[in-house]
């Protein structure tokens, strides 16, 4: 619930936020870098090659996490959720 006179968010409300967005981004994370990994795996590419995909899947994943957590935590404020 969030408290009506300055709308922050209660502390299960932060909680469940960031579990959702770590979830989703962790659950996103493994399907794109399985995809990479199978791609460049069937082109033969070397291995600094997919290494470095990883890499910026996993950038990809911090940037994906933070935009769900700042979403989720915007709704949760809106008391919407």
């Amino acid at each position: 619930m969030t408290n009506e006179r300055d709308g922050s968010v209660s502390f299960t409300d932060a909680a469940a936020a960031f579990a959702g967005s770590v979830f989703c981004g962790v659950t996103g994370y493994i399907a794109a870098g399985t995809v990479i990994w199978a791609v460049l795996m069937a082109f033969h590419a070397p291995a600094n090659v997919i290494g470095g995909a990883e890499i910026a899947a996993a950038a990809g994943f911090i940037a994906v996490t933070a935009l769900l957590l700042r979403h989720a935590l915007k709704l949760a404020r809106s008391g919407w959720a």
